[in-house]
């Protein structure tokens, strides 16, 4: 038994290192040819060393969703394409692949559309927007400091201070918020799928009584841990308590 096991680590070392040795750009290709063929195992597979190599590629993770869906492995694809949309929200497809996917998800749940202003504040705080907000508060920091310099220096530019400065302070204000959430969002994501074909939520950690079965690929949004259970909001607005066994992090963290 002993020697059993030392025999499948030293395989599985030997696995990752070979697949350290080949080039991204040889396990992209085989894995597009093996997608192409229909080899689809061996796509994920090549995907899925590259990954090990760029862990936050958003384009190798649309491609390895894409091998799994496939597949007919619905709820990986769920994961991927996440974890896709997750390293980039603009990436074109990954929606449309998402709604794809999630439409054979057997007795999904219906998601509750958010408020208006919620729809707008995610889109707008979209991690992927980081950079376009800082550039904007930048450039208002700036034209307000060279109005008070100018009003400093012309005293008919005096009147008119106090209402650009609320103005001006009030605009850079609302860009830097945005500009630190979405850095926040580009960075983190409480997003998980559920893996686990039996899967329930229980109003309490460790409760069976009221337990509810949650369909395998199900998106979910995470709170709270407490040991082993993790709170849980589902597309549906209901909440609980799900087994982190269960379900698997969107935020891949490079692993």
């Amino acid at each position: 038994m002993k020697k059993l096991l030392i025999l499948i680590f030293l395989s599985l070392f030997a696995g990752r290192a070979e697949s350290a040795d080949v080039p991204a750009a040889t396990l992209w290709q085989q894995g597009n040819t093996a997608y192409q063929q229909k080899n689809y195992e061996a796509s994920i597979a090549a995907y899925e060393a590259l990954l090990r190599q760029q862990p936050h590629t958003a384009e190798v993770y649309f491609n390895l969703g894409n091998a799994f869906y496939r597949s007919n492995k619905v709820a990986e694809a769920v994961l991927q394409y996440e974890r896709a949309r997750f390293c980039n929200p603009s990436l074109q497809g990954v929606a449309d692949n998402i709604l794809l996917a999630q439409q054979r998800i057997p007795n999904a749940l219906k998601s509750s559309e958010d408020i208006f202003f919620v729809r707008w504040w995610q889109l707008l705080s979209a991690g992927n927007k980081a950079g376009m907000w800082a550039f904007l508060g930048l450039a208002v920091f700036l034209a307000l400091l060279g109005f008070i310099l100018i009003a400093n220096t012309r005293n008919k530019y005096r009147s008119f201070a106090p209402q650009v400065y609320l103005l001006g302070g009030f605009t850079l204000s609302i860009l830097l918020l945005l500009a630190f959430t979405s850095a926040h969002n580009a960075r983190s994501t409480d997003k998980a799928v559920v893996m686990n074909s039996a899967a329930v939520m229980v109003p309490e950690p460790g409760q069976t009584k009221g337990q509810i079965i949650i369909p395998q690929a199900t998106v979910v949004h995470m709170g709270e841990a407490r040991g082993q259970w993790v709170a849980v909001e589902l597309p549906d607005s209901r909440s609980g308590w799900m087994s982190l066994s269960d379900i698997t992090p969107v935020q891949n963290n490079g692993k």
